[in-house]
């Protein structure tokens, strides 16, 4: 509101100072302005008009030119990030990597060998250690950040399905080391019968999925940040 009271205010000010200007530049004009006041009033709203159209202009410009500073700068700094990674982005992002590796591990077992119907607690320990120890971390790279954050958010998503669909079954312990074996129920002992326990099945087998895909994601991103 405060914005427009000021352009019309200096609206007001501009015409009167045309009027001024004409009459004191122009005597010979002096007279024929005030028997025809009408065509000087004209004059200076087209003044008017043309003193706003540039002003739009030079407005409009600068802001483009303000915009185009402000990605500038971000390019800048994102160059610098991935010119000179942190030190804690160095070692965090070789810690994931060493405790997620593609041939062996946690990561191996999910990709090869989990069927979404039975697994050992020693194959899955080292998803619940990641989760608690990593809850906290970041990275200062953003764009290695929010990819961190993508492959932790789908660890999470598998751990919670484990935990609820899960159970410790004695049927299956062979031995102390192994700990205990987790099955899900089947279908006849749910309410949906086998189409639900598919269902089950299909939803971990999605979130393994994801983890798949963040991991390699995360690493890209690292990858192209200096990491």
């Amino acid at each position: 509101m405060r914005n427009r009271s000021g352009i019309a205010i200096a609206g007001v000010g501009l015409v009167a100072s045309v009027l001024g200007i004409l009459n004191w530049t122009l005597p010979g004009l002096r007279h024929w302005l005030n028997s025809v006041p009408e065509l000087g009033w004209t004059l200076a709203a087209v003044f008017l008009a043309l003193a706003i159209v540039i002003w739009l202009i030079k407005a409009e410009r600068l802001r483009t030119i303000l915009e185009q500073r402000d990605q500038f700068e971000h390019k800048i700094e994102e160059l610098k990030a991935i010119a000179y990674p942190t030190e804690r982005d160095r070692r965090q992002f070789k810690e994931v990597l060493e405790l997620w590796p593609w041939n062996s591990g946690i990561l191996s077992f999910l990709e090869m060998q989990f069927n979404a119907k039975m697994w050992s607690g020693s194959e899955v320990d080292p998803l619940y250690h990641f989760l608690a120890e990593w809850r906290e971390r970041f990275f200062d790279s953003s764009e290695v950040n929010v990819a961190f954050k993508n492959f932790y958010r789908s660890c999470d998503k598998l751990s919670r399905w484990m935990s609820h669909e899960g159970a410790p079954d004695n049927r299956y312990r062979t031995t102390l080391d192994e700990g205990f074996i987790y099955t899900i129920a089947d279908g006849s002992k749910r309410e949906g019968g086998w189409n639900a326990y598919d269902a089950a099945r299909e939803n971990a087998m999605k979130y393994v999925d994801e983890i798949l895909y963040h991991r390699r994601q995360f690493e890209e991103a690292g990858r192209r940040n200096g990491l």
